[in-house]
């Protein structure tokens, strides 16, 4: 796709997985699954990746699907650090040497957490072994750690980090994800047990893909280990 005001393209791509939540609780089995998301946003000569993936094939996936773009990788920009969007750095910087992944220092920090031991052994291989690459690449520290995305900037496009494959990049997903979190604080007031507040959020959203974030969250409002 193509902004008209400054001529920049972008194009994503959503790779499906398996998600992290294991001990979700019986129903909607057909939204357990995750969507990633990877975005290259480019000119006519440079790109930056924004996120990477997790595992080493769909990594690889990634490596050529920026190389057909033909343009010079200059950034790979990691969000934050969470290995499902940060564990493929080594793989793009074996493709393209001159690229310089970038974070803020707080999205580093937290990239090196999960991407060391025991956190990587414990967490991301035990639920993908044998799939994560290693040894991670980290990402460099930007000056700063913080930086502001909001509404009143009036985007043209907004792209999810775990994007349902089959919705627009609309902009209106920033108020939706706002009034979903509004209605999880709303219903955590309202029940007693994680449970109870899990199957009151999955009522008021029946459809919305991977409950597991939903179960986890769910547990950790109420206490429960």
């Amino acid at each position: 796709m193509t902004d008209a005001a400054s001529s920049l393209q972008y194009d994503t791509l959503r790779l499906r997985r398996p998600g992290l939540t294991r001990d979700l609780p019986p129903g909607a089995a057909d939204l357990q699954w995750v969507s990633n998301t990877s975005t290259l946003v480019f000119g006519e000569r440079d790109a930056v990746l924004v996120g990477t993936f997790l595992t080493i094939e769909q990594n690889q996936q990634l490596v050529e699907w920026v190389k057909a773009h033909d343009r010079n990788l200059a950034y790979v920009f990691i969000t934050h650090g969470h290995g499902d969007h940060a564990f493929g750095v080594k793989q793009l910087l074996e493709a393209f040497p001159e690229a310089r992944p970038v974070a803020a220092a707080v999205a580093v920090a937290k990239s090196r957490s999960e991407g060391t031991a025991p956190f990587i052994d414990s967490f991301w291989a035990a639920r993908f072994p044998g799939q994560v690459p290693q040894p991670q690449v980290f990402p460099q520290a930007l000056d700063g750690d913080t930086f502001t995305i909001l509404a009143a900037l009036d985007p043209v496009h907004v792209v999810a980090g775990h994007k349902n494959p089959d919705l627009p990049d609309d902009p209106q997903i920033l108020a939706q994800t706002k009034r979903y979190f509004a209605d999880f604080n709303r219903l955590d007031a309202e029940t007693t047990t994680h449970t109870e507040l899990y199957e009151a959020m999955l009522a008021l959203y029946p459809e919305r893909a991977n409950p597991g974030p939903l179960w986890g969250g769910a547990k950790r409002a109420k206490g429960v280990s």
